[in-house]
C-alpha cells in the first residue's frame, strides 16, 4: 500500500487551493495575519542599493523565526474566486535622486527563495516590465491597475528564518536603496500554544 503522505509534507503550491491549506494550518494552531508587506516593514524586510552593471539582491524579505509566511499564487485560487485573491507584487524602483527614474523595463529580475541550509529555489525570472507598478515608466508614469499586478503561478511558503529575495541583473543604472518602493501581499503565520 503506498504510503500517504501528511498535508504537512506538501508544500503550499501542491496543496489542493489555498483555503485547505489555511484550514490545515489553522487546524494545528497556527493564526495568520493578513499583511501587505512594504519598504517600511524593517522587521521582515532589508533593501540593499546596486551598482550598474552589477547583480545583487535589493528586496530580502525574511519570515521571522518560529513563523511562517505564505503567499497565494493563482494556481491556489480557491474554485469560483476572483483571479485577483491571489497575493500580488508590485515594485518602483528609482535610479537617482528623482523617484521618476526608473529601471528599464527589460531588465532581468529574479526571485528567489533561500533556505538556512543555503538551499535556493528560483520561484520567478521575469522582466521589470511585469513586476513593477507603472505601466509607463517616465515623467508621467502611469499606474497598473490591480488585473496587471504580478502573481506568483505557485504558492510560496517561508518558513522561519527563510528568505524570498528579489536580485537585479544588469541593470543599466545604480539603485539608489532610498528609491526602492514595493507592496507583497501575504499572510505571516504565528502558532499559538
Amino acid at each position: 500500500m503506498a504510503a500517504i503522505r501528511s498535508m504537512q509534507e506538501v508544500p503550499v503550491s501542491e496543496k489542493p487551493d489555498y483555503t485547505a491549506y489555511v484550514e490545515y494550518l489553522e487546524s494545528r494552531g497556527w493564526r495568520r495575519e493578513q499583511l501587505t508587506l512594504d519598504e517600511l516593514n524593517t522587521n521582515l524586510v532589508t533593501l540593499f542599493g546596486l551598482a550598474a552593471g552589477a547583480t545583487g539582491v535589493v528586496i530580502d524579505v525574511r519570515a521571522p523565526a518560529g513563523q511562517k509566511i505564505s503567499i497565494m499564487g493563482t494556481q491556489q485560487i480557491p474554485r469560483g474566486a476572483d483571479a485577483r485573491s491571489a497575493h500580488a507584487l508590485r515594485i518602483r524602483m528609482g535610479t537617482g535622486t528623482l523617484t521618476t527614474q526608473e529601471l528599464d523595463v527589460f531588465t532581468k529580475i529574479r526571485i528567489t527563495k533561500e533556505k538556512t541550509s543555503e538551499a535556493i529555489t528560483q520561484l520567478a525570472r521575469v522582466f521589470y516590465a511585469d513586476v513593477n507598478l507603472t505601466k509607463d515608466t517616465g515623467a508621467t508614469p502611469t499606474l497598473k491597475t490591480d488585473l496587471e499586478w504580478y502573481r506568483f503561478k505557485q504558492g510560496v511558503e517561508l518558513n522561519g528564518e527563510q528568505h524570498l529575495r528579489i536580485y537585479v541583473i544588469n541593470p543599466d543604472v545604480a539603485i539608489d536603496a532610498d528609491h526602492i518602493q514595493f507592496a507583497l501581499d501575504l499572510d505571516l503565520w504565528t502558532r499559538e500554544e
